[in-house]
Parts: C-alpha cells; sequence; structure tokens
C-alpha cells in the first residue's frame, strides 16, 4: 500500500471516531429519555460522566495520533499547501465535534439525574 492511501485510510478511521462519538452521545440522550433509566442512574452519574470523560480522552488521544501518522505518511506523498490547509481545518472540526459529543453527554447526563420525578422517586425508596 502506497503511503498516501494509508494516510487516506487513517483520515477515513477518524472520520469514523468523530462519528461513532455522535452515535454513542445519541444512544446516552436516548437511554436518558426514559424515566426509568434516567432515575436508576441517577446514584451512578458521577461515575458515568467520568467514564464519559476518559473515554472521551481515549478518543482525543486516538484523533491527535491518527493526524500525527496520517502527515507522517504524506511527507513521502507530499500534497499541496492548500490541502494541507484543508486538512489541518479538518481536524480542528473533528476535535471540536468530538469535544462537543463529550461535553453533550455530560450535559445530558447532569440535567437528567437532577429531574424532580427522579428525586422524589429515589426518595421514596429510602
Amino acid at each position: 500500500m502506497e503511503d498516501g492511501a494509508l494516510a487516506d485510510r487513517l483520515v477515513n478511521y477518524a472520520d469514523g471516531l468523530v462519528a461513532a462519538s455522535f452515535v454513542v452521545m445519541g444512544g446516552i440522550g436516548a437511554a436518558l429519555g426514559d424515566p426509568e433509566i434516567r432515575c436508576e442512574l441517577a446514584d451512578a452519574a458521577p461515575k458515568l460522566i467520568v467514564v464519559i470523560l476518559l473515554a472521551g480522552g481515549c478518543v482525543l488521544f486516538a484523533l491527535r495520533w491518527l493526524r500525527l501518522r496520517a502527515a507522517r505518511l504524506r511527507v513521502s506523498a507530499p500534497v499541496s499547501e492548500d490541502a494541507e490547509t484543508i486538512l489541518a481545518r479538518l481536524d480542528v472540526v473533528r476535535v471540536f465535534f468530538a469535544v462537543a459529543f463529550i461535553l453533550g453527554a455530560c450535559v445530558f447526563v447532569s440535567i437528567a439525574v437532577g429531574d424532580e420525578t427522579c428525586q422524589t422517586m429515589l426518595q421514596g425508596r429510602n
């Protein structure tokens, strides 16, 4: 496989990571839409937020790693200056969306477990 083709594949993997982050955030949001699940998660919310942040950190690390490897591969198959500018801006956009999805999931969890219905339900158990 040529270096340029492998670099393109790494860029596709980075796009896939961002898409997966979106799907996970959507899944968390959909799960929190169910009052029973939302209230069950109320006690575990701090741990869930830590897990989301750790997973997000792994995603951001992987995005950075993929970008550096793709750039290293492109040294042997250089692209134009305009193309390099576009690739750099796309990397910023990928990171922006990944961070937005990570923080969005944390906000979803924080807001959902603060629901008064859940607080009443949890007090009724005790």
